[in-house]
């Protein structure tokens, strides 16, 4: 009798380890096969454990019931000791529904217990930055990187929010810095370029730059190596860089304007023109825009000797910015010395004078006041001059 009562306890205990281990196996089957409801099912009916409860997490996450996993994780922070993996993961549930300030709270509680955790540090940096506290997001992802030097992920971000606040000396440091260890490194060169050509050191850029030219051939390396030539005034390669931005994106007004700004200074008037107006269609409404397109197409007219496009280019600049009277004066000499037209001459110059009275200061190439004089001698004594020539040609 008691071998029979052992043997069927044997059996018994079998069964029920053998149906623990299958529902453990479809716990994991489920979701390996991203069925988390069932996974959620599955772990209701056994024993709350750290472990069960922590993949019940995973699942609500999975499902974005975030709703859901933070009072869970809450729970799980209270019954077991503090615990920097739940802390981490609350805290990303919280960076979920933008609730940084608890996401923030949470990560500073991770670091209590692991003050020396590169990647809490990081997180910690990264929910400032989605909060848009930048100068905290600087200072955690300083730490990261003193923590890990070889933590490219961080040190990107910090050099990108570093050109954002246009603090070019410390992307050319933190770059330099990394690139020692991953010289060929695409992004952080590329980052440096960048630095070193918004800092007008355009032979430094091109050197940073045409090491990944071959490995990199996006919008912004031949941008910032079309920029950097420009700078050089080696207008020829500006163009061959720029043409391959123009060809990626042919909507991007700085691009646009420089390669046709380029285009002009090659002496190529009609591609310059092309260029040129092609811009002015695109930024009809962006006064300030349309103004520099406007002055450097008059200077392309100009060259082509097609002076009435070229006034009208400039009257189409002074529509946009009234303030700069000395295009009056421009447009009064182009028509007193190249059309030979003293009507409009005469008509552009008392404009000019009448501006100029009325202390409406040129800012036109950022003239000062006695350069506005000097103008304004020059447009009484012209005038003056054909009113003389025409008295004379009464009397004779």
């Amino acid at each position: 009798m008691k071998n029979q009562r052992l043997i069927f306890f044997l059996i018994a205990y079998s069964i029920y380890i053998f149906n623990a281990s299958a529902q453990k196996v479809s716990i994991q089957q489920a979701i390996q096969q991203s069925n988390y409801p069932l996974a959620i099912q599955l772990i209701d009916k056994e024993k709350p454990t750290f472990d069960l409860e922590m993949q019940k997490v995973t699942c609500l996450k999975m499902m974005n019931n975030f709703s859901s996993a933070i009072p869970l994780l809450e729970s799980i922070s209270s019954r077991y000791s503090p615990n920097v993996y739940c802390l981490r993961e609350l805290a990303d549930c919280y960076q979920q529904i933008e609730d940084y300030k608890k996401s923030e709270n949470c990560l500073q509680s991770a670091l209590s217990l692991s003050p020396d955790n590169s990647v809490l540090l990081r997180l910690l940096g990264e929910n400032y930055d989605q909060e848009g506290k930048k100068d905290s997001a600087i200072v955690y992802y300083k730490k990261t990187i003193e923590k890990n030097p070889a933590d490219f992920v961080t040190a990107q971000k910090l050099a990108k929010l570093y050109l954002k606040k246009d603090q070019l000396e410390d992307v050319i440091s933190l770059t330099n810095q990394y690139l020692k260890q991953d010289s060929l490194n695409v992004q952080m060169n590329k980052l440096s370029g960048a630095a070193y050509c918004l800092s007008h050191r355009y032979s430094k850029a091109i050197e940073q730059l045409q090491k990944i030219e071959a490995a990199d051939s996006t919008y912004d390396t031949n941008y910032f190596l079309g920029m950097s030539h420009y700078g050089n005034n080696n207008y020829f390669n500006a163009i061959k860089y720029l043409k391959k931005v123009y060809q990626k994106d042919s909507t991007s007004l700085s691009n646009i304007y420089y390669l046709g700004n380029a285009y002009g200074e090659c002496f190529n008037s009609p591609k310059a023109i092309e260029y040129l107006n092609k811009g002015i269609c695109i930024a009809q409404k962006v006064d300030s825009v349309l103004y520099n397109f406007y002055m450097t197409l008059s200077t392309a007219y100009h060259t082509e000797k097609k002076y009435k496009e070229e006034i009208t280019a400039l009257s189409e600049a002074y529509k946009r910015m009234p303030t700069h009277s000395l295009l009056l004066y421009k447009i009064g000499s182009i028509y007193d010395i190249a059309l030979k037209d003293e009507q409009n001459t005469k008509y552009y110059l008392e404009l000019f004078i009448s501006k100029i009275q009325q202390g409406v200061k040129d800012k036109y190439e950022k003239t000062g006041k006695d350069v506005d004089q000097m103008y304004l001698l020059s447009a009484k004594r012209r005038l003056d001059e054909l009113k003389e020539k025409k008295l004379a040609q009464k009397n004779k």
